[in-house]
């Protein structure tokens, strides 16, 4: 069985980067994917040349957040029968979304 390489540092700040990422994402799973993500890179990085591990890894989970929202919002974007919807029909899409939300 292979052993998985542990880091002191990257144990250490686990739960606040799975709190980061479950603030954004919203998903405890998506979370912990993203996590692990960041966990892959943290292995493939030269980590004497880093400064402050906390915010480097920080950055790494908010920018993977973002990606992941990104990609996220376009796998959901409405289409037309046409493949794309006008400019009207997008705001009063989103006008009626906001609104459904609202109540």
């Amino acid at each position: 069985m292979t052993e998985i390489p542990t880091d002191p540092i990257f144990s250490e700040l686990r739960p606040r980067l799975v709190r980061l990422a479950y603030r954004m994402l919203g998903s405890v799973a998506d979370a912990e994917d993203i996590v692990q993500e960041a966990w892959l890179r943290w292995l493939a990085t030269d980590r004497e040349s880093i400064r402050e591990p906390a915010a480097f890894l920080r950055t790494i989970v908010t920018r993977l957040c973002l990606n992941e929202l990104k990609s996220a919002r376009r796998r959901a974007k409405p289409m037309s029968d046409h493949g794309c919807l006008s400019r009207s029909s997008t705001r009063k899409t989103m006008m009626q979304l906001t609104i459904s939300r609202c109540r």
